[in-house]
C-alpha cells in the first residue's frame, strides 16, 4: 500500500511540474534562430520653434517654445529636426529629399541638403542602427549632425528669419521619397516596378522569380521560372496579393511598395505679441473710481 501511495504521489508531482510548463496560453514555438533584420525604416522631419532667453553668464540660451510669436520686421527662430527610424531602408533614404517652404518671411526658404551616405556613416559610427536616430540641420555647414552624447545645441542649428507679415508667418519642412518605376527591396524580394510590369527577384541571389505583365491597369499575364517551383510561387502570390485581373495602377504601386512617401510638418507663429516683453510684468487696468482712470484711458 505504501508503494502504491508513493507512486501515486510521484505521479502527481510530475504532472504538477509538467502543468507549470505547459501553459494553456502556449500556442507554439519559433526555433528559426533568425539573425537578420528587415531594413524598412523610414523617417520624419520637424520644424522646431525657438526663442532667446537670458542666462546667468550674461549671454542667451535657446529655448523651444510652441508659444513663439511673430512681429512685423522682427526675427523668428527655428531649427529643423530629422528622425531616421531604426533599421533604415537604404533604397528609400537614397531617394529621399528634404525641403523648406516659407510664408510671411522677407526672404525665400533656404535649400536643405540630404545625403544618405553621410547619415548612414554617422549612424554606423555610433553603432545605433537598431534604434531611431535624431539629426539637426547645421545651417552653417549645410549638413545634418547626429544627436549623441557629444552633441551641443548652438547657433548653427537655429535659422534666423525676418518677418514680413506676422499674420502669415509660417515654416514647413517636408521629407519625400519617390522611386516609382525604379527598384527596391520589399520583404525578402528585390522588386522593379512601373506602369507595364512588376518583376520579383530573389533578394539574395538576384534570380528572377516572377514577372507580372500589366495591361490597361490590370495584371494581364504572370510568368514564373520552372525552377522556382509551385510552393515558392504560392508564397510570392500570398505575399504580394497579385493574380490575373488584379487592378494595378502606378499610384497603387507607389503606395504599396512605400516608394512614394511624403512627411510634412509646419509651425505657424502667433501674431499677437510685442517684440520684447517682460514675462513677469503685469499691466493692470485701473479700478473704477481710481483718480488715474482718466489718464489711463486718454
Amino acid at each position: 500500500m505504501k508503494k502504491i501511495f508513493a507512486i501515486a504521489l510521484a505521479l502527481v508531482m510530475v504532472l504538477s511540474m509538467a502543468s507549470a510548463f505547459a501553459s494553456a496560453c502556449t500556442t507554439g514555438f519559433d526555433w528559426s534562430c533568425a539573425t537578420t533584420n528587415t531594413y524598412c525604416g523610414k523617417g520624419s522631419i520637424e520644424v522646431v520653434p525657438y526663442v532667446k532667453t537670458n542666462n546667468s553668464c550674461e549671454g542667451y540660451d535657446w529655448q523651444v517654445s510652441e508659444c513663439a510669436s511673430a512681429v512685423n520686421s522682427e526675427n523668428v527662430y527655428y531649427a529643423v529636426k530629422l528622425t531616421v527610424d531604426a533599421y533604415a531602408d537604404s533604397e528609400w533614404w537614397a531617394a529621399a529629399k528634404a525641403t523648406l517652404s516659407y510664408k510671411g518671411m522677407v526672404k525665400a526658404a533656404p535649400a536643405l541638403t540630404l545625403k544618405w551616405d553621410d547619415l548612414k556613416a554617422a549612424i554606423v559610427a555610433e553603432e545605433t542602427e537598431d534604434v531611431a536616430n535624431t539629426f539637426y540641420y547645421d545651417f552653417t555647414a549645410k549638413a545634418w549632425v547626429l544627436v549623441n552624447d557629444d552633441f551641443e545645441f548652438g547657433d548653427a542649428y537655429v535659422k534666423v528669419e525676418e518677418v514680413e507679415k506676422a499674420a502669415n508667418a509660417k515654416v514647413c519642412a517636408k521629407l519625400t521619397s519617390s522611386a516609382a518605376g525604379k527598384a527596391g527591396v520589399v520583404g525578402d524580394y528585390y522588386v522593379t516596378a512601373n506602369a507595364t510590369s512588376i518583376k520579383v527577384y530573389n533578394e539574395k541571389d538576384g534570380k528572377l522569380l516572377v514577372t507580372y505583365t500589366i495591361k490597361n491597369e490590370k495584371v494581364y499575364k504572370i510568368e514564373y521560372t520552372e525552377e522556382c517551383g509551385e510552393a515558392t510561387y504560392e508564397t510570392i502570390k500570398a505575399f504580394f496579393g497579385l493574380e490575373i485581373n488584379t487592378c494595378v495602377t502606378l499610384k497603387a504601386i507607389q503606395a504599396n511598395f512605400g516608394w512614394d512617401d511624403k512627411v510634412e510638418d509646419c509651425f505657424a507663429w502667433g501674431s499677437k505679441a510685442a517684440s520684447i516683453v517682460d514675462a513677469e510684468c503685469v499691466v493692470a487696468i485701473p479700478k473704477t473710481g481710481d483718480a488715474s482712470v482718466l489718464a489711463w484711458l486718454f
